[in-house]
């Protein structure tokens, strides 16, 4: 309704607002966003919440350019980059399954850690890409429409299947609704958080190549940001905070809508502090409707290990 109601409003306001040209702009700015929501939405539904996925992106994408800079191979690079993701959902999950540090902590602290590393590839600096075919993934077009819009639509296609159609994605959202109900019921909770964390990291890395090529050089501040609003997002879209609920379907929405936003604010000319300013409030509105509507941020979700203890008695 909200995506709609902009679209009315805007064809008021802006003449290039329904062309094909602005749809293609929005599509490819939130691209990004769009492959590492879509992972996000199974990490937010499983309790648990990622937020290196930024930090993650500028240091796979500083790693695929030291790469390519050393003249190997773009297949070599792409997988460089796409095993240090590997590495990062590795590590976050060693952190919250077996030192049980609290999602949200645990990854503010890899976060610090993966943007210090990047820094120090190559001593702060950018790195200009050569590789041509490298750049072509971010900048190239297929069919008119551009190459990171279906890499986007593949993640948020594998991530949907496997949600609603395969016994893991069962598992996840038993898993955030209540760890002990489905730890009685059979379902390995540390199997399940390893595995969203994995995905988590291999799909921020996947966003970092992308936005490396979009850009042309890679830089370890890459992504810086992101986070937030790709969490915003997800949370707009259904989501709950609280684990347990939540859908592709709405994630989708969600990084359709803040991108409209953020078009129909450049459209008419305001500046850029105005989008964070947007974006805040929508997800404010976001979670007080979730509120209101009679679901509670309590000891389940990111929360669970700052209240440990709360649910169980």
């Amino acid at each position: 309704m909200a995506i709609v109601a902009i679209g009315i409003a805007m064809t008021m306001v802006s003449p290039f607002f329904f062309q094909a040209g602005n749809f293609l702009n929005v599509a490819r700015a939130v691209a990004i966003t769009g492959i590492v929501a879509a992972v996000s939405t199974p990490m937010l539904i499983s309790g648990n919440v990622d937020l290196s996925v930024a930090a993650t992106m500028g240091l796979s994408g500083m790693t695929a350019g030291a790469l390519l800079v050393q003249e190997l191979p773009v297949p070599v690079a792409i997988l460089g980059a796409l095993v240090v993701g590997l590495l990062m959902g590795f590590v976050n999950g060693v952190i919250v399954v077996k030192f049980r540090v609290n999602s949200l902590i645990a990854t503010i602290g890899t976060a610090f850690i993966a943007r210090g590393v990047a820094f120090v590839i190559n001593s702060g600096r950018s790195v200009f890409i050569p590789a041509e075919s490298y750049v072509n993934l971010g900048q190239g077009s297929a069919l008119g429409i551009p190459k990171p819009v279906f890499y986007t639509v593949v993640a948020f296609a594998v991530i949907g299947f496997v949600m609603r159609y395969t016994k893991v994605g069962a598992h996840i959202y038993a898993v955030g609704s209540s760890p002990e109900a489905a730890r009685r019921a059979g379902i390995s909770v540390p199997k399940i958080t390893w595995g969203v964390f994995l995905a988590s990291g291999f799909f921020s890395a996947l966003a970092g190549v992308v936005l490396t090529s979009q850009a042309g050089s890679a830089f370890p501040y890459g992504g810086q940001g992101r986070e937030l609003e790709i969490i915003a997002a997800v949370i707009v879209g259904g989501t709950a905070l609280t684990g347990g609920r939540g859908s592709i379907t709405g994630t989708i929405l969600g990084v359709v809508l803040l991108g409209i936003i953020a078009n129909s604010l450049n459209l008419m000319g305001l500046p850029a502090p105005y989008q964070d300013i947007s974006r805040g409030l929508l997800l404010v509105a976001a979670v007080a409707t979730d509120q209101i509507s009679g679901r509670t941020l309590g000891g389940r979700g990111v929360f669970r290990g700052l209240r440990a203890g709360t649910e169980e008695a």
